[in-house]
């Protein structure tokens, strides 16, 4: 166990801020029996789990080691968050989880991050693990034409032709080869997702995508930082470099802001 004490308190602490009632369970009463007391005991914790008796009680106080699948269990029954997730995952085994526990948060964007967008002073969007786009901003939206603006923002890249002929500079070489790997090892991380599924067999299909997905190279380097060739509203074609971060309460979403060269040598 990579840090005991840690996951410890946290697991106190998410078993004491349950609500017994939503499990049948009626609340205790503390001190001398007139205030209400909130949580599970260890034992309700472990009747509920379906655990056989003591089990959780020796997991709080680290005498039991966790697996993986019942932690998992712990997880759901407590109600964690993503961060308690990570942490707790990181308390237990070391390391990152190999996977968020509520996955449909990255189809999901939380208000303070809407407002984060909106504000910001360059392009900007989100989008989900599949890249379809999930929010923009005002300055992504009038980078194009009127029926140009991409709904799904690995498909645009690779597949629109108007975005090969007008915005994407070099495409082959500066926007194709750098995104393609990255659709590989989406594709190998989420092999259930519909969308990449069909991207990838679009891809496949196409004359000039084709060949360079089968060609690309394995490795797989990060967008962000990269500086690519655009052919932006007003600047004319200039360069744009991509800045990726990743919202911590929705694990698999991408924030992505764009930065363009407006210098006199753009």
């Amino acid at each position: 166990m990579a840090n005991k004490e840690a996951l410890q308190k946290l697991l106190m602490l998410k078993r004491q801020q349950l609500d017994p009632a939503k499990f049948g369970i009626a609340r205790r009463r503390g001190g001398r029996g007139r205030t209400l007391v909130a949580g599970l005991t260890q034992g309700e914790a472990c009747a509920v789990l379906g655990w056989s008796e003591g089990t959780y009680g020796k997991v709080e106080r680290g005498d039991l080691e966790l697996t993986a699948p019942r932690f998992e269990e712990l997880a759901r029954l407590f109600e964690f968050t993503e961060e308690d997730w990570r942490n707790g995952w990181s308390y237990s085994f070391g390391g990152e989880p190999p996977y968020p526990l509520h996955p449909q948060t990255a189809y999901i964007v939380v208000p303070h991050w809407i407002k984060v967008l909106g504000a910001m002073g360059v392009p900007g969007y989100i989008s989900c693990p599949g890249w379809n786009i999930l929010a923009t901003n005002p300055g992504f939206q009038a980078l194009f034409l009127p029926g140009d603006e991409p709904s799904n923002m690995m498909r645009w890249m690779i597949l629109d032709p108007r975005a090969r002929e007008l915005y994407l500079g070099d495409w082959a070489a500066s926007w194709a080869t750098a995104a393609l790997p990255q659709l590989r090892a989406a594709v190998a991380r989420h092999p259930d997702n519909e969308t990449l599924q069909k991207l990838e067999h679009d891809v496949l299909l196409d004359e000039e995508a084709g060949p360079l997905y089968r060609s690309c190279p394995d490795s797989l380097d990060t967008p962000d930082g990269h500086t690519r060739p655009f052919r932006h509203p007003v600047l004319g074609w200039t360069q744009v470099t991509l800045c990726a971060a990743m919202p911590q309460v929705s694990p698999g979403q991408l924030l992505m802001c764009l930065l363009f060269d407006t210098g006199a040598g753009a």
